[in-house]
């Protein structure tokens, strides 16, 4: 799709500079170099696409399906997760939640080290309650562990 995307630039350029006086090799015009711009991104953009295609067609069917099924494993799990967290506002209050799904995501979804996702975690569940309860004071889930 991408590779459309700048043929088709190329394409848009190449005409916009051959309005233009494009002269000749010793001579060149104002619409020149545009024009040989807008050639080598349709080239390039072609070359990209072979390579590509190529390189798909290269993939062996196991690694598609065990990409296709870890994919849905992540999916199945964000979905869970993205419940977990509407389900455990109640309990818990919006900012133990937050922190927690914020947690799993960066953890077991897409891994990263344990301090970018503690970081992370507090940093998001922190300014998230900053900007809803104290900025546009809505009045979120406390949850009963914060009500004592």
């Amino acid at each position: 799709m991408g590779n459309l995307i700048w043929l088709s630039l190329g394409a848009i350029i190449c005409l916009s500079s051959s309005k233009l006086s494009l002269g000749n090799l010793k001579s060149p015009g104002p619409g020149f170099l545009p024009f040989v711009t807008g050639v080598l991104m349709m080239v390039l953009a072609i070359v990209q696409f072979f390579q590509s295609t190529q390189n798909a067609l290269q993939a062996t069917k196991k690694q598609k399906t065990m990409a296709g099924k870890k994919a849905n494993l992540k999916v199945f799990l964000t979905i869970t997760a993205l419940i977990g967290y509407a389900v455990g506002m109640e309990y818990l209050g919006f900012f133990l939640s937050t922190l927690l799904f914020i947690w799993f995501l960066l953890r077991i979804i897409e891994p990263h080290g344990r301090l970018v996702v503690l970081i992370s975690s507090i940093t998001i569940a922190l300014s998230s309650y900053i900007i809803f309860e104290l900025w546009f004071q809505l009045q979120l889930p406390r949850g009963f562990i914060l009500l004592f």
